[in-house]
């Protein structure tokens, strides 16, 4: 695992494929899938429809992440609404490191940039209309 720089998820079948990722060999079958050194979790963020997605429940180990990917895919808006609340909750179960976000395509509310700001240690915006 020490290979991996990059790791890239899509929410749609993150509940799927998450009982089938690699566990941390010293702790118990149903413990929290572990990537000791991933630096960089794309998450491919996925709607069809103008509204709020949720971001996955399911956590996953990431004890050296720092940067983190949120990268909205809709084919019919090219973009995705996401609350800053479930950014940061989803954050808080991959690590407690400070990370850098980037949102490409994934939309937060202008008001909602305080909550990003008080778990991010940097925020950038990369939408392609930008």
């Amino acid at each position: 695992m020490d290979q991996i720089s990059e790791l890239r998820l899509q929410t749609s079948i993150w509940s799927f494929v998450n009982p089938w990722l690699p566990r941390d060999e010293h702790m118990p079958p149903e413990s929290v899938p572990y990537y000791p050194t991933v630096p960089r979790l794309v998450v491919s963020v996925e709607s069809e429809a103008p509204h709020v997605v949720s971001l996955p429940t399911e956590p996953l180990s990431l004890p050296k992440l720092e940067w983190l990917v949120l990268k909205g895919t809709s084919v019919e808006y090219g973009f995705v609404y996401v609350d800053a609340r479930d950014v940061v909750a989803f954050a808080n179960r991959l690590t407690t490191n400070p990370l850098i976000l980037e949102l490409c395509g994934a939309i937060v509310p202008q008001s909602s940039y305080d909550i990003l700001r008080s778990r991010f240690q940097e925020v950038h915006m990369n939408h392609p209309w930008m």
